[in-house]
């Protein structure tokens, strides 16, 4: 009995080995000429998958899904064994009734009048930032590396939303910080590999077990040490004007108070990652693009000046916004997505049936020239009604769409928007490479230096 059990989970390894090579494949191999179905991919160990790179598919998946919606059938099942045994708190209940009991706990502190309280807050952050950059650069102007400037600008805004707190990476960084930021690192790299290779680590503590392990624990760790002061803090009855998410959480008691340091740990790895490289692929973008730059200097003087850029004047900045979306279209540090059906579909003359997991390539629909018109060009424009034909509302969904879309959608678009003010009024950004080397850890990440110069407007 022991031996064919043994047996039907070796041979159920082989087929998720090969089910994982076809993604990896068809995510990352695939030219953009593709737009079709891609793949049907179908066997008994890990069920079917689906890949696609057409907006008017994922529509109909999207709007047909029901109260609970399932992300996918490979990564999420994994990353909660992880949590079921090890003992670190999960911060996001990945799927069913709890996933939607905790959405709406935190709901609150992701409406738009809760983000735009924190603007008055991190602009202090951008402005100090800018003055950063003016006293690294060299005597060309030249900052060498500009994705390990936008790590530690991450963490401080991303400090400040979640535990009000006032961090100082940039003049005054503590080591323990620092390592923090390789932590981080490490877990999205131990998550990618978490999606992509076999689950071994159900069998034997092997090295993907270990690595994995260490950076969740150490990331839980140092995130909580802000999470205990920030609860001191509270013991002696002091209180911020503008509260972090996390005392919010503590105050209200939707959740438990090891829940909320839980969530608040999560939001923080998270919202320091991902918005770290988008933020660098969106300057790169910008430098490689003067009269874009140009055009967004002109509108930042007329809507905003010299002055610190509130809310209102965020929303009265079109072209802004046209520049952030149109660089997560040319360079997303996410590149698909993933649902598992919840009723029957035709997909291309396809009958199928609910339960398959379906994977749009982002990636491939951004680099259609039938979706866009002149995809290799960085044009903020096209993003703007009035100045061309509206775009397919899935074309690209880089935070998602519904009830699952990125809780921290609205905290990321916003430390963009500021960042984007402060440097195209101070600097005209140019960039001496062509391209840059992608390496997918789950998230599109970059290994090699992006240099920038940066030369002063005034």
């Amino acid at each position: 009995m022991w031996r064919r059990n043994h047996k039907d989970y070796f041979t159920r390894l082989i087929k998720i080995a090969s089910y994982y090579t076809i993604l990896c494949q068809a995510c990352f191999g695939y030219s953009p000429q593709c737009e079709q179905v891609l793949h049907i991919v179908t066997n008994k160990g890990v069920g079917t998958m689906v890949i696609v790179a057409d907006p008017d598919v994922l529509e109909e998946v999207l709007r047909a899904e029901g109260k609970y919606p399932q992300r996918d059938k490979l990564f999420s099942p994994k990353r909660k064994w992880f949590f079921d045994h090890t003992g670190i708190p999960a911060g996001v209940i990945q799927e069913g009734e709890g996933w939607k009991q905790q959405r709406v706990a935190i709901s609150k502190q992701a409406l738009p009048r809760n983000v735009n309280s924190y603007i008055e807050g991190l602009n202090p952050i951008y402005t100090r930032f800018s003055d950063h950059l003016r006293s690294v650069r060299n005597e060309d102007g030249l900052i060498e590396n500009i994705t390990s400037l936008s790590r530690k600008l991450a963490m401080e805004a991303t400090g400040k939303f979640v535990f009000d707190a006032d961090l100082d990476l940039l003049v005054n960084p503590k080591e323990e910080d620092i390592k923090f930021l390789d932590k981080v690192d490490q877990l999205f790299e131990g998550m990618g590999r978490l999606a992509y290779e076999l689950p071994l680590f159900k069998i034997y503590k092997n090295n993907l077990y270990h690595f994995y392990l260490d950076a969740l624990q150490g990331s839980y760790d140092h995130s909580s040490k802000y999470a205990n002061r920030l609860q001191e803090k509270l013991e002696r009855g002091e209180s911020s004007e503008v509260q972090g998410m996390l005392e919010q959480w503590l105050r209200e008691k939707k959740m438990s108070t090891k829940e909320a340091v839980a969530m608040s740990a999560t939001m923080f790895t998270a919202g320091i990652h991902t918005t770290a490289y988008q933020s660098t692929y969106l300057l790169f973008e910008l430098a490689k693009n003067p009269e874009v730059q140009e055009r967004l200097y002109q509108e930042i003087q007329s809507v905003v000046g010299e002055r610190p850029p509130t809310a209102q004047d965020l929303e009265a900045m079109p072209y802004l916004r046209g520049c952030i979306k149109e660089s997560l279209r040319v360079r997303s540090v996410i590149n698909l997505f993933s649902r598992v059906l919840k009723k029957d579909a035709v997909v291309h003359g396809y009958h199928v049936p609910a339960g398959v997991n379906l994977v749009y390539l982002s990636y491939t629909a951004a680099k259609s020239d039938k979706m866009f018109d002149e995809p290799s060009q960085f044009k903020p424009e096209r993003w703007m009604r009035k100045d061309g034909p509206q775009q397919h509302p899935f074309s690209i969904l880089p935070f998602g769409f519904g009830p699952r879309q990125c809780y921290g959608k609205r905290f990321a678009e916003l430390e963009m928007k500021l960042l984007l003010v402060e440097l195209a009024r101070n600097f005209t950004l140019k960039t001496n490479k062509e391209d840059l080397k992608i390496v997918e850890k789950l998230i599109a990440t970059v290994e090699e230096d992006v240099p920038l110069f940066l030369t002063d407007r005034n």
